[in-house]
């Protein structure tokens, strides 16, 4: 039976916790991951997925609401998918 060990990555990608979460999820689409935790003051407080991030976008959508620095969640994911980066 495989093991769990061997499919694990032991390359784990960090951020912090003050990170946007348009910030966070480009780097995930740079970096192909599905997943990233979450640190402050060097602690592992969490972790965001994926599945987090299309959550946000699709409920501000539904909701009509948008990023207080301007971005909405549909110009955030226009970015998030494009395929330059």
């Amino acid at each position: 039976m495989l093991r769990i060990e061997r499919l694990m990555k032991r390359n784990l990608v960090s951020v912090r916790s003050d990170e946007t979460a348009l910030g966070v999820s480009l780097l995930m689409r740079v970096l192909n991951v599905g997943s990233v935790f979450v640190q402050e003051q060097g602690d592992i407080i969490g972790i965001v997925t994926e599945t987090d991030i299309e959550d946000l976008l699709h409920i501000g959508d539904l909701i009509g609401g948008s990023d207080p620095r301007g971005a909405s969640p549909s110009s955030a994911r226009r970015q998030i998918h494009s395929p330059s980066l």
